[in-house]
């Protein structure tokens, strides 16, 4: 076995071969569906150019909760694809977090406001997006 596999009792596999879609591959491919540029998601994102492009260009990139959540409503993801970006992160969906709770709360209903869902995260003493 070389360094870049693991065993299973099955067999020996390549770590690659186990690797899924990273953040940035699958907001790439989330913006290209969307037929939207770049630019005019990052800014509804309210995530700066340079920050953006160091997402774009870093394919190991590893974004905080916030910056997930902010591509989810800039998107207008339904929950689905929500739950996937934010696994394709290492994070989930959780009841234990208020801020979880009301950006699903909006996403389920449909309203991708962010200065909405800003407003009720702030009046819950929650960090905004």
């Amino acid at each position: 076995m070389t360094g870049d596999e693991i065993s299973r009792s099955t067999g020996n596999y390549k770590i690659t071969d186990l690797l899924e879609e990273t953040f940035s591959q699958k907001l790439m491919e989330l913006i290209e569906q969307s037929g939207k540029s770049y630019a005019e998601i990052y800014g509804r994102a309210n995530v700066d150019r340079r920050h953006f492009f160091k997402i774009k260009n870093n394919v190991r990139y590893r974004p905080t909760k916030r910056t997930v959540f902010a591509f989810i409503i800039a998107l207008e993801l339904p929950l689905k694809e929500a739950e996937e970006l934010l696994l394709c992160a290492g994070f989930a969906f959780t009841r234990s977090s208020k801020q979880d709770i009301i950006v699903r709360f909006f996403i389920e209903n449909g309203n991708y406001n962010l200065f909405a869902i800003n407003e009720v995260l702030f009046a819950n003493g929650e960090q905004t997006i």
